[in-house]
């Protein structure tokens, strides 16, 4: 994911994800990071903040992509990530559920749609995919290491 991916929570409040990040699903490892933006549904800014991706926990693979031209790293898939929402200014912040979806592949399930959604544990629960792209790179185990971006230290569970 780098972004703007935008989701919808029931009550018209939006949040706006930019970001990027690795996980690995044979350990359930994520790391990531990025910003959010979260507005009311007039528009008007509430809190601005940074991300942290803490850990994996689902990934679903929708196969390589079947896109003419795609090279053959790409993947489509629905995953779940752990992350953290630190805003601005606090010292706190909140746990949230991180879904990503890439509609790309071969096994793509019913009513799969682009974006992502936000569920904030405890919290708000932005559900609805309003827009954004994303994309899967499949890499094997040295590209990973050698790509993996700079990230702050995993938050513990």
């Amino acid at each position: 994911m780098v972004g703007p991916d935008i989701a919808r929570a029931a009550n018209g409040d939006t949040i706006e994800l930019v970001g990027s990040g690795t996980f690995t699903p044979q350990t359930d490892r994520a790391t990531g990071f990025g910003t959010f933006v979260h507005k009311n549904a007039a528009g008007a800014t509430l809190a601005q903040a940074g991300w942290t991706a803490t850990k994996l926990l689902r990934f679903r693979s929708y196969g390589i992509s079947t896109t003419p031209g795609d090279p053959p790293k790409f993947e489509g898939g629905r995953a779940f990530i752990r992350i953290h929402l630190s805003p601005f200014g606090s010292e706190s912040g909140f746990d949230a559920v991180l879904l990503i979806d890439c509609v790309l592949g071969d096994k793509i399930p019913p009513g799969a749609e682009e974006g992502i959604q936000v569920r904030i544990i405890g919290g708000a629960k932005f559900n609805e995919q309003v827009s954004g792209e994303n994309l899967f790179i499949k890499l094997n185990r040295s590209e990973a290491v050698r790509e993996a971006p700079e990230a702050p230290a995993d938050v513990s569970d």
